[in-house]
């Protein structure tokens, strides 16, 4: 039988002062997972010594677990002298501004690991002549490892959210720090404005801010103007800010490929604030010269008929990369629901969207609000649009881009009619457009 993995015990869990197990120092231990268990100090004075003595944990999550910013300052102290987490996932604790900054601190502290015979190999002479002299000397270098931070559903407030950026941009060269989640803080607009000035200057690939209802607009203003210069951040999720139109303006120039450095955006989350047509209009001048951005939410907002048509003639055109736009629980009425569909006619790109049970049943529903005269016409006319959204994403899922390419290679045509799988009507869909391919 194979030798059972070594195992250290975490007690004082749980307020029965149940233990638990892990294998805290297995090499096979990867991710290690607490949640719905109360810490007491014994607890996080194991977890704290795991965490200085494990080489191979690279996923801690501590979810539900009451943890304060005394236990949050112990865990950091531990972060220092750990070389192998690169994921850290506090959510749903008591954290506030004090345990947060030191936390970063922690998660930036460089730390010395061996060299690897080639980094070695490529020292400079007068490096490769000391550690000669000195046989004894371990090959070292300085390295920061951990590269996602999750705070969420904490109470970190301005100080701690500005203290913690500029901790980031004073070890930007050494810090690792990739993606950084606040949701459910609370962060103000002066606070979002104050790390806004840090932010180009980050390497962050991913920021989330859900929920940290006093941004607003003058926050969110600051932040999606800041991104202009950043030429790293692939997703930016601001939900439920309460911001409005002139929170979003700045994205008229942010999404510009030619006024804005940001060419790597791939994700924006919008939704749960207070935007209208007149910030989707500005949203679509953006993306109008915007190659990389492929998901937009911007549901339960007050976008209206004249967004929606905004919306509907960027798609139409073919300007934008998008292949999922959310816009469920906007008053858009039917007119606005009718052109959105028929832009999939020509769009290509768009797979998952707006369109169906979620967005036209949310328009039926809200004009029969207060009455049960629900007329079956009105039913039907969902049910149409719904199944033509459906069929036309369907469509471009399978390849309609490449379709329509003059000189698309006949080889990659098995390719596409695998992707049509045993659908007929998108088959005969191909068949129309492109005939020759089924001449003998």
């Amino acid at each position: 039988p194979q030798p059972q993995p070594q195992q250290q015990n975490l007690c004082g869990l749980g307020n029965d002062g149940d233990n638990i197990n892990a294998p805290a120092t297995s090499s096979s231990l990867k991710t290690l997972e607490i949640r719905n268990r109360r810490f007491k100090i014994i607890a996080v004075m194991e977890l704290a010594k795991m965490l200085r003595t494990n080489t191979s944990l690279q996923t801690l999550k501590l979810l539900c677990n009451k943890i304060d910013d005394t236990f949050a300052n112990m865990i950091a102290d531990a972060l220092e002298e750990n070389q192998s987490l690169t994921c850290l996932e506090l959510c749903h604790q008591k954290i506030g501004d004090d345990g947060a900054i030191s936390l970063m601190n922690a998660a930036t502290t460089t730390k010395i690991t061996p060299l690897s015979t080639t980094e070695f190999a490529e020292a400079s002479p007068s490096s490769h002549y000391h550690h000669k002299q000195n046989d004894n000397d371990d090959q070292t270098k300085p390295v920061a490892v951990l590269k996602d931070i999750q705070l969420c559903n904490n109470s970190i407030g301005t100080h701690g959210f500005i203290q913690m950026g500029l901790i980031l941009k004073q070890r930007q060269e050494s810090s690792s720090i990739q993606s950084l989640g606040l949701n459910y803080n609370n962060i103000c607009g002066m606070g979002a404005m104050a790390f806004a000035r840090f932010l180009p200057s980050l390497k962050l690939i991913s920021l989330s801010l859900n929920n940290n209802c006093n941004i607003g607009d003058i926050g969110a203003a600051a932040i999606l103007k800041s991104i202009q210069e950043h030429k790293y951040l692939k997703e930016l999720h601001l939900a439920w800010n309460r911001i409005g139109d002139h929170g979003v303006a700045p994205l008229e120039e942010t999404l510009h490929a030619k006024k804005s450095s940001c060419t790597a955006l791939t994700a924006i989350n919008l939704s749960f604030n207070v935007i209208t047509s007149n910030g989707a209009k500005a949203i679509v001048k953006g993306m109008k010269h915007n190659c990389t951005l492929k998901y937009l939410n911007l549901g339960y907002n007050e976008i209206d008929c004249q967004g929606a048509k905004a919306l509907a003639t960027l798609l139409a055109s073919n300007q934008s990369p998008l292949q999922d736009l959310v816009l469920i629980s906007n008053p858009i009425q039917e007119d606005g629901c009718r052109a959105l569909v028929q832009s999939l006619k020509w769009n290509v790109m768009l797979e998952n969207s707006f369109s169906g049970e979620a967005l036209f049943g949310d328009n039926i529903n809200h004009r029969y609000r207060n009455s049960d005269d629900r007329k079956e016409e009105d039913e039907q006319c969902y049910l149409d649009l719904k199944r033509e959204s459906h069929y036309y994403m369907q469509l471009n899922s399978a390849g309609r881009k490449f379709w329509r390419e003059p000189n698309l290679p006949r080889a990659l045509w098995p390719q596409i009619l695998a992707l049509l799988g045993d659908k007929p009507v998108l088959l005969y869909h191909l068949v129309r457009e492109k005939p020759e391919l089924f001449k003998a």
